[in-house]
């Protein structure tokens, strides 16, 4: 059963928490399109041979409150979160209007949640991600 978390909406008064889902885990050992019935899911490099690109959804499916997590689970192979028309930005200013964030630090493990606030997503990095 997936972990679940539960969130608090006072934005409209109402004081029921909401329950988001991290979904299920699932392994991508080559390039992969993201698409809409990916939102929720968790995707990881684990066995990969080499490289692995995970191109976002287009904009036109993405709405506000869709999220994906990324985890880097094979060190010896990069991971790349390719932007395909969408803004990502981070936390920091490197992130800012970027069209594609790589984790290629050798024998390091990293993961990176993305939130749609309906125009961005957000990139929440943990490990050392950069802009490519």
């Amino acid at each position: 059963m997936p972990e679940l978390t539960k969130l608090q909406d006072t934005s409209s008064g109402d004081r029921e928490p909401l329950v988001r889902s991290r979904g299920v885990v699932v392994v991508k050992t080559a390039n992969y399109q993201l698409i809409a019935g990916d939102f929720g899911k968790t995707f990881t490099n684990r066995g990969a041979a080499g490289s692995v690109t995970l191109t976002l959804p287009a904009p036109a499916l993405c709405k506000a409150g869709n999220f994906i997590r990324v985890l880097k689970m094979t060190p010896g192979q990069n991971i790349v979160v390719a932007a395909n028309g969408n803004t990502i930005v981070g936390p920091a200013t490197p992130f800012t209007g970027t069209t594609a964030i790589t984790h290629s630090t050798a024998n390091e493990r990293a993961s990176l949640e993305l939130e749609y606030d309906g125009t961005a997503w957000l990139a929440t990095p943990s490990g050392t991600w950069t802009i490519s």
